[in-house]
């Protein structure tokens, strides 16, 4: 530190924590978590099984691929001829095997109907998902919590269906994409206020679907409760049978359920500090730091339902890929009628939400506890827990963001940009601790947005080293301090990069927004400004992460690769890792379809409960205003004990106080978390040098040659007879050369091979 005051650099690790507007930043990657993690996050002590599977120095220049192509049908597709130097040479049909053993057509039916079992809830014909999942297995019955979680891959997921169902074109995939694009008008309309958007949403009722009877039925409080949209009879019963046959699963969807009777003997900590603190009739306590669950009140269409208010910038893009995507399938000629339809409606929703935000000067619009539902505001300017926001979260924070949210709306976005503000700019908080002569507006200056580019004080992503404190660029600053103590650079810049994807995924969507529109203008520009953030994000990831911790140096270059290829950037192969982040995923979906009969979960003791709930009340929550709620209504008791029919609760609520102690379960369900849906599969088409589809769309079933629902050393032993058999054309007369013609291009030859040899292991 030799160059900066110490003094300096703590007022600048304060800056860099608050510009992120907010802590909750549990989904700050396009996946929230770069591994399968443990859900044990939120001071779980049960013990049922938990399932654990997140620099070069070139040029942007140099970086960044030649320009695209335009098709003859006008739309805009990556040219990708000319690699950078610097990319390694790729085996020509690497792209095409990794592509198989990860998205072969069978396994991405196997994983969508896994993820629409396990993950995706809410009614038949939509679903949402939440990326936490409690499940209870008898047999073929199945019970899911869903939730509660801050942040979602709402729009992930769906767009990431919709890709499949793209490239792969099923009737099962249709019917996936329909309910995901069900699923985001629905959380975009259920507040009843037209465009705002929640972090997640229940339409607050259990729901019994009956594969085997093909029936489905949904209960509140224990009576009966008719959906406000009822769905069409004839796809209701096709989606049970696509998605449900022979399994039976009850959703417990009503959050009064899961967060007061699910939740006490499976987390103790934030149940006794956060969800005991009952707020009904008008509200439920989920997140002190982020959200509550706001109860829609009559006469509202979803009255009785429950959407997660405070949504934030950090959440924003994600929603926005699926409102990108249902654009591009709503407007798609060969998409299935009932992917259209409903992307159309998702689409809309999507330009409500863009509209409200440009109306409100680029913030996010909420309803806020305690206010009448007829008022919006803007997003966590007052936190649940009733503190003031240093800055709210709901102003999006970078120009990327804003020209992001700017596409998706009525007025749509070309070049010339227009000038549009950034109420919630990372200047105002980093300002004041940088150089007088880097050209920083004053704090209390209205930001406003005029190029793609801009990062902070009115440098681009490219010129953060111009950025300067006592003389030193930031990059520099990182390099002294890492040179001088290794790690050190973590503790102050590390949350600062673990946010960076927000202007990184919010440039991709612009690109992506204009390769969907068919503007070549629009997509160079973003694609240039794309390349200069993504070098920087792997130089930082480099530099803060090299020498501390290279597996979160691993995760963020891993991440980075992903989202420059979707922006038709090549990316460096050898940081996309072979992909095994997105076959963990994979696995982890497949064995969920196998999954054993869950046991009992082991006793939980007093003294547990005692030492979990003390922990959370000191370590978890960093608000006074938390912690003395918690001392004022519990003392030193939490409200849940152990008793010797098993475990007992009890909660505050406004009008009554405490309530008496009541029997609730114990833990007997296996947790799932962060566990992501063919997070890589839009390279298929957007990227086709990294993941080539040409096998996959062709599945397993076709390498099959004996007919065994797998292939293996048995197949590969025919295709090689048949491969010395042959030596003329391949043809529906000889059965394509008893099968080995595999691709069917009329002779077997080095393609077939390849193709065989990749498939080996497939199963169907």
């Amino acid at each position: 530190m030799r160059l900066f005051s110490k003094f300096n650099v703590a007022l600048l690790t304060v800056g860099l924590m608050v510009i992120v507007g907010c802590n909750d930043s549990s989904n700050s990657k396009p996946y929230p978590d770069d591994s399968i993690q443990p859900d044990a996050d939120s001071g779980d002590v049960s013990p049922s099984e938990d399932i654990s599977a997140d620099t070069d120095d070139d040029t942007a220049s140099e970086t960044l691929e030649d320009v695209t192509q335009e098709t003859d049908e006008g739309d805009i597709v990556p040219d990708g001829d000319d690699v950078p130097d610097d990319v390694p040479e790729v085996d020509p049909y690497q792209a095409a095997r990794m592509a198989f053993q990860l998205y072969y057509k069978e396994r991405v039916e196997r994983t969508v109907l896994a993820y629409n079992r396990f993950f995706l809830f809410g009614d038949t014909t939509f679903a949402i998902n939440i990326a936490r999942s409690a499940i209870d297995r008898e047999g073929d019955f199945f019970e899911i919590v869903p939730g509660p979680k801050d942040n979602n891959a709402i729009g992930n997921s769906a767009r990431n269906i919709w890709f499949a169902y793209k490239i792969f074109r099923s009737r099962s995939l249709a019917l996936a994409a329909a309910r995901a694009f069900e699923g985001m008008e629905f959380i975009t309309t259920v507040s009843g206020h037209s465009g705002v958007t929640g972090r997640n949403a229940y339409p607050n009722w259990t729901m019994t679907i009956d594969g085997e009877n093909k029936t489905v039925t949904r209960t509140r409080d224990g009576g009966p409760v008719e959906p406000p949209i009822v769905p069409d009879p004839a796809l209701e019963e096709e989606i049970i049978s696509t998605f449900f046959d022979g399994v039976t699963i009850k959703y417990r969807g009503e959050p009064e359920d899961i967060l007061l009777n699910f939740m006490p003997a499976n987390e103790v900590g934030r149940y006794s500090v956060t969800y005991s603190h009952t707020m009904l009739p008008d509200y439920l306590r989920v997140s002190d730091c982020c959200t509550s669950l706001m109860k829609v009140p009559e006469p509202y269409l979803w009255a009785g339902a429950y959407f997660s208010n405070h949504d934030s910038r950090d959440n924003y893009r994600d929603l926005a890929y699926g409102y990108l995507a249902a654009k591009e399938a709503s407007e798609d000629p060969d998409a299935d009628p009932i992917v259209r339809a409903a992307a159309a409606k998702a689409w809309a929703a999507g330009l409500a939400n863009g509209d409200l935000i440009q109306a409100n000067g680029g913030r996010i619009q909420t309803v806020r506890e305690g206010q009448p539902w007829e008022n919006t505001e803007v997003s966590g300017g007052i936190r649940p827990d009733e503190t003031v926001e240093i800055e709210d979260l709901g102003s999006l924070s970078n120009c990327q963001m804003v020209y992001l949210a700017r596409a998706i709306s009525s007025e749509g976005l070309t070049l010339p940009l227009p000038t549009l503000p950034e109420p919630g700019a990372m200047d105002s908080m980093l300002s004041p601790f940088l150089d007088d002569d880097v050209g920083c507006l004053d704090a209390e200056e209205e930001h406003f947005c005029s190029h793609l580019g801009t990062s902070i004080c009115g440098k681009t992503w490219g010129q953060v080293n111009e950025l300067t404190l006592s003389g030193v660029g930031l990059v520099d600053m990182i390099k002294d301090m890492e040179s001088e103590t290794p790690g050190s650079a973590e503790a102050i810049f590390g949350h600062f990069y673990g946010n960076f994807d927000q202007p990184m995924e919010s440039l991709m969507g612009v690109v992506e927004y204009a390769r969907i529109v068919g503007d070549q203008a629009l997509y160079d520009a973003a694609q240039f400004e794309l390349a200069q953030i993504t070098e920087v994000s792997r130089l930082l990831a480099t530099l803060i992460y090299s020498s501390s911790d290279p597996a979160n140096e691993a995760d963020k270059l891993y991440w980075t690769a992903l989202i420059e290829a979707q922006g038709g950037i090549a990316p460096n192969i050898e940081h996309l890792g072979l992909f095994t982040k997105a076959e963990a995923h994979n696995a982890t979906l497949e064995a969920m379809l196998v999954m054993p009969d869950t046991p009992e979960g082991a006793p939980i003791t007093q003294e547990t409960i005692m030492e979990v709930a003390e922990d959370f009340y000191k370590n978890r929550s960093n608000s006074k205003q938390v912690r003395d709620r918690y001392r004022d209504t519990w003392g030193d008791t939490p409200p849940v004990r152990v008793t010797e029919e098993g475990y007992e609760a009890r909660y505050h609520e406004p009008a009554g106080g405490v309530t008496d102690w009541y029997p609730v379960e114990g833990p007997h369900h296996a947790r799932y978390a962060s566990v992501y849906l063919l997070a890589a599969l839009p390279l298929c088409d957007l990227a086709p040098k990294a993941l080539d589809c040409r096998w996959a769309v062709l599945g397993c079933e076709r390498p099959d040659l004996n007919d065994d629902q797998k292939v293996d050393q048995a197949d590969l032993d025919l295709f090689n007879t048949a491969k010395d058999e042959f030596t003329g054309g391949c043809s529906t007369e000889n059965n394509w050369c008893n099968g080995a013609d595999l691709d069917h291009s009329g002779t077997i030859d080095e393609e077939d091979i390849e193709f065989m040899n990749a498939a080996q292991g497939c199963w169907w």
